[in-house]
């Protein structure tokens, strides 16, 4: 009976090995909400800030404020 590994393990260059932990580090810091006078949402996700115009749109800038630090990073 011959068995076929669950997974392969492929070897990671020190880049993507780098890479790697920038957007882990990046993914793991959290955002800050701040409810502003005008009713819009202040976004932060450590110094890079969005504003938004209501809580449903709060996720979708997360996303972006993170792929925008992840950016600025490489």
């Amino acid at each position: 009976m011959t068995t076929t590994p669950l997974y392969t393990v492929n070897a990671m260059t020190p880049r993507d090995r780098l890479n790697s932990l920038i957007e882990s580090a990046a993914s793991s810091v959290q955002p800050t909400l701040e409810n502003l006078s005008d009713g819009c949402v202040r976004v932060c996700i450590g110094e890079t800030c969005g504003t938004v115009s209501s809580h449903h749109l709060v996720e979708p800038k997360v996303n972006q404020l993170k792929a925008l630090t992840f950016k600025t990073r490489q």
